[in-house]
């Protein structure tokens, strides 16, 4: 606020979106309102425990299931011989701003996909199955 008492940056206000009324009243267009062929649907089945021990996944169901084509887990990605993706967390350069760097590089990590031994935080990746039918994924 001003000292007039006015709100001059909007935090705390409302957002005037113009898409909205479109959206919600079946007018408008969603990802998932597309039907192309050879579609594949994917979902992040997600660890609902901190720092578990991944001792196994039972893919049997998943598989058995019509329309289901792979479920992927961390140790097929390490068993495909696939390394960690190095996560730079300075900016890499255009189109992204530079890293102001003060004394000091910024930390670089190794991130796995998903966890291959252990789910770190609750919302972890645990597995992805890929289907040919979104209900099924």
């Amino acid at each position: 606020m001003n000292l007039s008492g006015n709100i001059t940056n909007g935090i705390g206000q409302p957002v005037r979106r113009k898409e909205d009324f479109r959206l919600v009243t079946g007018r408008g267009s969603f990802a998932d309102d597309l039907h192309l062929p050879e579609l594949v649907h994917a979902v992040i089945v997600r660890s609902p425990h901190a720092h578990a021990h991944i001792a196994s996944v039972d893919k049997t169901a998943a598989l058995g299931s019509p329309g289901v084509l792979a479920v992927l887990i961390g140790r097929d990605y390490v068993a495909d011989r696939l390394g960690p993706i190095p996560h730079g967390a300075g900016l890499m350069g255009r189109p992204d701003v530079a890293a102001r760097v003060r004394g000091f590089e910024p930390i670089t990590t190794l991130d796995y996909p998903m966890p291959h031994g252990k789910a770190s935080t609750p919302g972890d990746e645990s597995a992805a199955v890929l289907s040919t039918d979104a209900m099924c994924a």
